[in-house]
């Protein structure tokens, strides 16, 4: 309650409140058993699938890490759970394997079609043109979506999976 950043500021309950029944059955619901443990649920107002969620989760863990040296749980560890920090991380994941995923591919696919045609110029068109309508595919995708149905954008599995799906269908037609 004395930080002197007024965001960091807590709140003080009077000793009589902490020892009334009712109070109590709080710490039942929030913390573990051996009150070491406590669990905080923060309920957001956006959609908790959408982009903006995610993003307000890296804020969430941000004020947690801030806000933990300023307290006598200076030591203690935390995590961040739910629908919105799950697909939070797993669009972290995708992120970081997308490019792996992009070059291996491209790859793969430059070196059987090489084989397949015995050339170096008809794969070279084959790729180009697939990584083309990649970009193609997902910019109509985000135009459509954005200025039709209203969407701040596609969703972050979109480019992943569908650059998979794409690859897929493209070198076989």
């Amino acid at each position: 309650k004395n930080a002197p950043d007024q965001d960091m500021a807590g709140w003080f309950i009077p000793k009589d409140v902490l020892k009334n029944k009712a109070f109590k059955q709080v710490f039942d619901s929030y913390m573990s058993d051996d009150r070491k443990m406590t669990k905080l649920d923060v309920i957001l107002e956006k959609n908790p699938y959408g982009n903006d969620a995610l993003s307000t989760i890296k804020q969430v863990e941000a004020s947690v890490e801030r806000a933990l040296p300023e307290t006598n749980l200076k030591d203690a560890s935390f995590g961040v759970s739910g629908v919105s920090s799950m697909n939070a991380d797993l669009k972290q994941l995708s992120d970081q394997d997308f490019n792996k995923t992009v070059l291996y591919m491209m790859i793969g696919i430059f070196l059987i079609l090489v084989i397949l045609f015995r050339s170096l110029v008809m794969p070279l068109y084959l790729v180009g043109s697939l990584i083309l309508t990649y970009f193609t595919a997902i910019g109509v995708t985000e135009f459509i979506f954005t200025h039709f149905f209203g969407y701040p954008g596609i969703n972050w599995a979109v480019p992943f999976f569908g650059f998979v799906i794409l690859m897929a269908l493209g070198v076989d037609y």
